[in-house]
């Protein structure tokens, strides 16, 4: 595996594990991380289901990203990139496939 691709995989499931604890009364997950190749930003792609709840999620990161930022940096990772927030474009495809018609 790559370094990057190993790098991200690690921003992923401790971002996941901060993003845990917060209480967004729906589900978010990290679908996909992003990272640059001198190791500096992180692009964190989010996904929310039901996604009509995106928006409320937007913000609530939004005005927690330093908190988490905060949180990842105290993490005994050797490279901690700045990381910027993205809401996965795939997302509401999914949750739009995922509604049964009856």
């Amino acid at each position: 595996m790559e370094k990057i691709e190993k790098l991200n995989t690690t921003i992923q499931r401790e971002i996941a594990k901060i993003i845990e604890k917060i209480d967004f009364n729906c589900l978010v997950t990290i679908s996909k991380v992003e990272t640059n190749d001198a190791k500096t930003k992180a692009n964190i792609f989010i996904s929310v289901f039901p996604f009509s709840k995106i928006e409320e999620v937007a913000k609530e990161i939004g005005s927690l990203q330093h908190k988490i930022q905060k949180e990842f940096n105290q993490l005994e990772i050797k490279t901690k990139p700045k990381l910027n927030f993205f809401i996965d474009p795939k997302a509401e495809e999914i949750d739009t496939n995922n509604k049964i018609n009856i």
